[in-house]
């Protein structure tokens, strides 16, 4: 069986993180769903994370639902993003860009995926993996680490 997407992403991360000679171990690790009528499923919901490791200087969420609960839960706690915390999100949706601050995100085209699909459907031919271009949209809600 084939990992969820987030799974990917997730690995994605450990492999950024390794990188740079972090790991998971160095930092909290937490799944939520990002709407607030989706947190009382998951306990205190993205606000949580804050709550948990209250020294976070970056939040890097799966998608951007949550990233976006992640800014308004730092602007109730009176953080500055990013002065105080760097929210990176997943998937560029419409709100990202009118997000305050604009969140940095990672884009994909959902549209082009689902070309994609269809057309691997119709061909026929055996199951494969196809890998899709992603790039990093930088916006106002990171910095550089403090020092």
């Amino acid at each position: 069986m084939e990992p969820a997407p987030h799974g990917k992403r997730m690995e994605g991360v450990a492999d950024a993180l390794s990188e740079f000679g972090r790991s998971f171990d160095d930092m909290p690790v937490m799944e939520g769903r990002g709407t607030p009528e989706e947190e009382p499923a998951f306990g205190n919901g993205p606000g949580m994370a804050l709550d948990l490791a209250p020294e976070a200087t970056a939040v890097i969420a799966l998608n951007d639902g949550v990233a976006l609960n992640i800014l308004e839960q730092a602007r109730k706690r009176g953080l500055s993003v990013p002065r105080d915390l760097s929210v990176v999100g997943f998937d560029d949706v419409a709100g990202a860009a009118r997000s305050e601050p604009p969140l940095t995100t990672v884009h994909h085209s959902a549209l082009e995926s689902g070309r994609l699909a269809a057309r691997m459907l119709l061909d026929g031919g055996p199951p494969r993996h196809v890998m899709t271009p992603v790039k990093v949209v930088v916006r106002a809600s990171t910095a550089p680490p403090r020092k």
